[in-house]
């Protein structure tokens, strides 16, 4: 009869039993999803497409709001101009030609609310000296 001995793995913490067959691990074999590249790309450069497009929506529609609220000492009329743009930018975006159902809704989402803060600085700096 075999003696048994114990003998302990630096690596594994398990104690291992001279004379007991080791059972073999099972390998896993990792297995790459498809993967298409190019549609993949034309929807990042889409997004990119839009991310621009507000930003300089966003800069245009600021300083609209930043005059108009000068000349009339108002801000009603600069939100009113940004409720309206941002109302008619998915037909806009969607006149010239960008395909808006191949961008996330939070993207869009973010694209929103990053516009909306981009608008709010533009309309600072045009309200305060020396802008005015």
């Amino acid at each position: 009869m075999a003696k048994k001995v114990r003998v302990s793995s630096p690596h594994s913490g398990n104690v291992v039993k001279k004379g007991v067959p080791q059972q073999k691990e099972e390998t896993y074999e990792f297995v790459p999803t498809e993967f298409d590249e190019r549609t993949y790309i034309k929807k990042e450069i889409t997004g990119t497409k839009v991310t621009l497009i507000f930003a300089l929506t966003s800069l245009i529609v600021g300083f609209a709001a930043g005059c108009l609220h000068t000349l009339t000492d108002s801000a009603i009329w600069g939100v009113v101009v940004v409720v309206v743009v941002f109302a008619g930018m998915t037909q806009f975006l969607k006149l010239i030609g960008i395909d808006t159902t191949k961008i996330k809704a939070g993207s869009m989402l973010g694209n929103y609310i990053t516009s909306i803060f981009l608008i709010l600085c533009v309309w600072t700096l045009m309200i305060n000296p020396p802008f005015i």
